[in-house]
């Protein structure tokens, strides 16, 4: 991160376990998602990609996803009953 032109520290401590060579991050100042609540109901999200393609993703149930494992069998599926 730059502030003022200048380099800053990420706020993740600098220990790392041994064992996973993981960086421990410090969550106290960690904030509720605000929109969460939104994307629980099952909304439909457009998002349009840095190349300018638009994808659209949709939340699935859970017994629902179970059998789809990916966005091509979805897709495949979807088209085939249309």
């Amino acid at each position: 991160m730059q502030k003022n032109g200048k380099h800053t520290k990420p706020t993740a401590s600098q220990t790392v376990d041994d064992d996973l060579d993981v960086p421990e991050f410090d969550f106290s100042r960690a904030k509720p998602n605000r929109f969460a609540e939104r994307c629980a109901k099952g909304t439909t999200r457009t998002i349009i990609t840095s190349t300018g393609q638009k994808k659209v993703y949709v939340s699935l149930d859970a017994d629902v996803a179970k059998k789809f494992r990916s966005s091509k069998s979805v897709n495949d599926t979807l088209r085939s009953f249309l």
